[in-house]
């Protein structure tokens, strides 16, 4: 199975489709056979309690021909914005605005190329510090956050190895530009690594790389095995990816990035329900820069740990470091079908428990008399419940209302897709 591809920070934000579709073709194009291009645009209305809400459209060009499955190329245009009300003031915490081309069916079906560029700013990226046992501090306003803005463009390619195997090869160039709040705990260690006396000005100054404005050229290489079912909707067989990215330039921020990752799903009670776990576990070596200790993947980034995609109920970004480790465990229940016309509706529920473990580096990291990391049994963890509502075959939007027994915090999350 061909696996279409996805995004990464828009993976967590839902569209509230009303889709218009417009054939753009001429005379030829209506007979039997032929091909034909569709245009759709999609509203993009979301929710998230991490980024707020977010508004934007999304605008899909597609051209069909009779030998070319999923399509012979696609147009995607998205523009977003979030908007989120704090201190009284609504602020526009984050953009997203991209162009991606994707084309299947290469060399015979056996490429797939995908090429996006694209501008991306996050006002609220969150720095709480290095390990799984940092403290967070809700004293002062805005004492986590600090600004990223980051465009970029990326191209990746699929070679189809075999019906379930393919091999992903891609690279990406991306510049950042970071902007620590004035107060707030990033420009607080910066202040101190640039002093640079004492044993925390050290550790810091190790930790706290890529602060100032860099240009990061990264490459992917990995193999992914896929016997689902449904790529939006699985019931049974497995996803495991093992893949590696390497950012070689520039020289002060080399790094390399190894992830494993294996998701599971089983039917029971007739395919009624559906039990789904997915465990992942991604480690950096090197000089990564500071925001990259809270990201993680290859084909499918994501931000760890903590958030919509990781642990459900804990802030997002809330811990970082060079290694993660993540579970996810879903119990899946399909309560009905309808029908809205010509469009297939199934409304379903479920109910989750997601962990993750962080530590900050190879070798014990201590910063201000303590370790970091705490003790091994430092887990976060999220519990809660949500909602699907599956339109069509392809379309699967998702609430999810997460509480975290051990970070005492809560979220709710309004998105596309499963989160595995």
């Amino acid at each position: 199975m061909t696996r279409a591809p996805r995004r990464a920070p828009l993976a967590t934000c839902a569209a509230l489709v009303l889709t218009c579709s417009a054939g753009v073709a001429g005379a030829d194009e209506a007979a039997p056979g032929a091909g034909r291009t569709e245009v759709g645009g999609i509203p993009v209305v979301a929710y998230d309690s991490d980024r707020g809400l977010l508004l934007g459209a999304l605008v899909n060009v597609a051209r069909l021909e009779p030998d070319a499955a999923p399509f012979a190329y696609r147009l995607e245009l998205l523009v977003t914005a979030s908007f989120k009300q704090a201190g009284g003031e609504v602020e526009v915490p984050l953009h997203d605005d991209s162009v991606t081309v994707d084309v299947p069916g290469l060399l015979g079906g056996l490429l797939r190329v995908v090429a996006r560029v694209g501008f991306q700013s996050f006002r609220d990226a969150g720095w709480y510090g290095p390990g799984g046992d940092s403290v967070e501090d809700t004293s002062i306003d805005r004492f986590h956050a600090y600004e990223r803005v980051y465009p970029g463009a990326a191209v990746n390619t699929r070679w189809r190895l075999a019906r379930s195997l393919e091999l992903l090869v891609g690279a990406q160039v991306e510049a950042s530009r970071v902007t620590a709040e004035p107060g707030s705990l990033l420009a607080r260690q910066i202040a101190i690594a640039d002093e640079g006396t004492g044993a925390d000005a050290a550790v810091l100054a190790d930790v706290l790389r890529g602060t100032d404005t860099h240009v990061l050229g990264k490459l992917r290489v990995g193999l992914l095995r896929d016997t689902r079912d449904d790529e939006f909707q699985p019931t049974r067989g497995t996803l495991v990816e093992l893949a590696a990215r390497a950012a070689p330039v520039p020289w002060s921020l080399r790094h390399v990035g190894l992830f494993a990752s294996a998701a599971g799903f089983v039917p029971i009670a007739g395919g009624r329900l559906v039990v789904g776990g997915r465990v992942f576990a991604d480690a950096l070596v090197g000089r990564p820069p500071f925001y990259a200790l809270a990201e993680a993947g290859v084909s499918t980034p994501v931000e760890t740990s903590g958030g919509a995609s990781t642990v459900r109920g804990v802030a997002l970004q809330r811990f970082a470091g060079k290694i993660k480790l993540v579970a996810n465990a879903e119990l899946r229940a399909e309560i009905g079908r309808f029908r809205l016309g010509k469009q297939r509706l199934r409304i379903g529920a479920l109910g989750f428990l997601d962990a993750a473990r962080t530590r900050a580096d190879w070798h014990d990291v201590t910063l201000d008399g303590r370790d970091v990391d705490g003790p091994w049994t430092r887990i976060a963890t999220g519990v809660g419940v949500g909602a699907r509502a599956a339109w069509g075959e392809t379309l699967v939007i998702r609430v999810d209302a997460g509480i975290s027994p051990t970070e005492e915090t809560t979220g709710l999350y309004i998105g596309v897709g499963h989160v595995f």
